[in-house]
């Protein structure tokens, strides 16, 4: 029934109802932060990743939650807004876990997993952070088993799609589970129904 996209140039996260002949605008609000470049939605809750402005000290890399209104609207969840690891990362993607219990962040510049435990109340804890496996963890897609397949580019040189383990509960991401060979420059990963990358 909704489509949701971020708009980098203004700021801002629109909502969309999926009619039968097309698309009509619902809402639009400021994402919370300089840039957005990613979103995920679990039930009613909508996950903004905002990429900070480089040249302005007071900007920053950081999450944002909304909830979704039965209308379509969009309203940010106070409290809601956490960092990543640092003040600016160069981050790619986030999604929730199949779970809806968890967040995860991929961070190019710092070669970082950053996750966020997620409460009954949308409120996303503090950052859990580890070190990918491989440099450059761009984007991902998680699978069974609390498995997550992450494409880690390795600077643009030969990359990897790693697999880890993501706890439902703590948030806390495993050591690398396996590592694939993959082409240079790996960037985004999709599953089959079998889960094959």
């Amino acid at each position: 029934r909704w489509l949701f996209v971020v708009n980098a140039g203004s700021g801002s996260i629109s909502s969309f109802r999926v009619l039968d002949n097309g698309l009509r605008r619902v809402d639009t609000e400021p994402s919370g932060g300089f840039r957005p470049i990613s979103l995920t939605v679990f039930g009613t809750w909508v996950y903004v990743l905002n990429a900070g402005n480089a040249g302005d000290p007071n900007s920053a890399d950081n999450i944002t939650g909304f909830r979704l209104n039965a209308n379509g609207t969009l309203s940010p969840i106070p409290g809601a807004t956490q960092p990543l690891s640092a003040r600016i990362t160069a981050p790619a993607q986030i999604s929730f876990n199949t779970a809806g219990t968890v967040l995860l962040v991929t961070e190019k510049a710092t070669n970082t997993i950053t996750t966020y435990t997620v409460n009954a109340n949308g409120m996303p804890s503090a950052p859990i952070t580890r070190p990918s496996a491989v440099p450059t963890p761009f984007g991902f897609q998680f699978g069974d088993r609390d498995l997550v397949f992450i494409s880690e580019a390795n600077g643009g040189g030969p990359g990897s799609v790693v697999s880890y383990r993501v706890h439902r509960d703590t948030g806390v991401v495993s050591n690398a589970v396996d590592v694939f060979s993959a082409a240079n420059a790996t960037c985004w990963v999709a599953l089959s129904n079998d889960q094959t990358v």
